[in-house]
């Protein structure tokens, strides 16, 4: 590998993992409004302190995700350069790579892992034209449709977790109401609703039934894209247009979904990886 093309690499390795980073702590600054809602049932803030506190945390919560989506935007259009770079063996726009690098700092680049290199290598043993950049298109799209169903189960879950919860809690309140008096008991069922609705629009704050469309909808689009490599590399005379316009339409489905987590590729990646290597056999 070249050393314009590893520092490609390094790119989108490097602006991926601070895309997820922003993500983290703008889903931090969720989790945090989530808790001041529900401390804010015990003790009393104040109407101007809650007010300068809410505050805060949706500007905080705003600039995390939209320096989130900045650095995802940069991982893309790096991503897109590398496979336009290894499936078709152009070279590397070094004016391009200099003028990105310009702003950012010296040393931008040096805590580049190898997992996130090697995140961006294609198994396809193709020299370098359509063919290639159709695998490697094939094999990306491959990966994606199987990681967005995961994403969708684990999210599903996460929503049935929270949604059993908020059932069990209102069986505990009509427990307590059967046991207490009236007072109290209303103050109990008060609080519980309180921190259930806390809960929920926590769950809807962090877009978690978007996420799950969004990752469905991905999910479908990369399924297409497979197909449609299927084909091509079935069919006896592969253009460098066909072959460019199936990498695009992929790229433009890959830009507008979600981010995916680092966690679902490193559980996965194990099994996809030996699952791969038995599909591209075929």
């Amino acid at each position: 590998m070249n050393e314009d093309l590893l520092k490609l690499n390094k790119i989108c390795g490097k602006a991926y993992r601070k895309a997820k980073n922003w993500y983290q702590r703008y889903v931090g600054c969720q989790i945090m409004a989530l808790f001041f809602a529900i401390s804010t049932f015990g003790f009393d803030y104040g109407a101007k302190i809650s007010a300068l506190i809410t505050l805060f945390g949706v500007f905080a919560s705003e600039f995390c995700r939209w320096r989130s989506d900045v650095w995802k935007s940069n991982s893309d259009w790096a991503k897109g350069r590398l496979e336009v770079v290894d499936g078709f063996g152009v070279s590397v726009d070094k004016e391009e790579l200099r003028d990105w690098l310009a702003d950012c700092p010296e040393n931008f680049l040096d805590d580049v892992t190898d997992d996130e290199i090697r995140g961006s290598e294609f198994a396809s043993k193709e020299p370098p034209g359509p063919r290639r950049a159709v695998e490697n298109t094939r094999e990306s799209a491959w990966w994606s449709k199987f990681l967005a169903r995961k994403m969708i189960l684990y999210l599903s879950l996460l929503l049935l977790f929270f949604l059993v919860g908020g059932f069990f809690a209102l069986m505990i309140c009509i427990c307590e109401l059967k046991s207490a008096d009236a007072k109290q008991g209303l103050s109990v069922v008060q609080t519980v609703g309180c921190i259930i609705c806390s809960v929920w629009a926590f769950i809807l704050s962090i877009n978690a039934l978007r996420l799950i469309f969004d990752y469905f909808s991905f999910a479908r689009e990369a399924d297409e894209i497979l197909h449609r490599c299927k084909m091509l590399l079935k069919s006896g005379n592969l253009s460098v247009q066909e072959a460019s316009a199936t990498m695009h339409d992929y790229q433009t489905a890959r830009s507008a979904r979600p981010l995916m987590p680092t966690f679902v590729w490193r559980w996965h990646k194990k099994h996809l990886n030996h699952l791969w290597k038995e599909f591209s056999s075929e």
